[in-house]
């Protein structure tokens, strides 16, 4: 009786050891999640820092063709812009207040050094200190939900870059 009392009480943890899974996404869930919410924001009109509003063409947020980095894409109006950078070096993030109370937001991404490269279909190329992505606002939730992913993918990299990193 004991020994099959043992072996039930076993199988039970058993189970319910398997069944608690990491609920954590992985790298490339996490780049498919803030893909899918910058995308909410296309279709809709942004006021940029020049106070002129421009319609949300397209927008993305994905790994770089090397595999190595982030690419941001957006394009409004007759504009494109690209900015690529390795999410390891993210130390901090900011919404940026633009121009009244817009549907669509901004989210500042201030990195270790000149680490991002900026580059537009104006011809403007140049490392800078920071990137950013943009998002819709109706979702009040969506920068705190937008901030938590893009935090939880600099852990990854970093953990990836070096794993004895604390």
């Amino acid at each position: 009786m004991k020994k099959q009392l043992f072996v039930i009480l076993l199988t039970l943890f058993s189970i319910s050891a398997i069944s608690q899974t990491n609920t954590l996404l992985t790298k490339e869930e996490t780049i498919n999640y803030i893909n899918k919410k910058v995308k909410e924001a296309k279709g809709f009109d942004m006021i940029n820092f020049n106070g002129v509003s421009e319609k949300v063409l397209d927008c993305g947020f994905k790994k770089s063709y090397s595999g190595e980095n982030i690419e941001c894409i957006e394009i409004k109006g007759k504009y494109s812009y690209l900015t690529e950078f390795n999410p390891a070096h993210i130390k901090m993030l900011t919404e940026v207040n633009l121009y009244g109370n817009q549907v669509v937001g901004c989210i500042a991404i201030d990195l270790i050094g000149k680490t991002a490269k900026f580059s537009s279909n104006f011809g403007l190329n140049e490392s800078r200190t920071q990137a950013s992505i943009i998002y819709l606002k109706s979702d009040p939730d969506n920068y705190k939900r937008i901030s938590k992913a893009l935090l939880h993918l600099r852990d990854l990299y970093k953990a990836e870059d070096d794993p004895f990193d604390n």
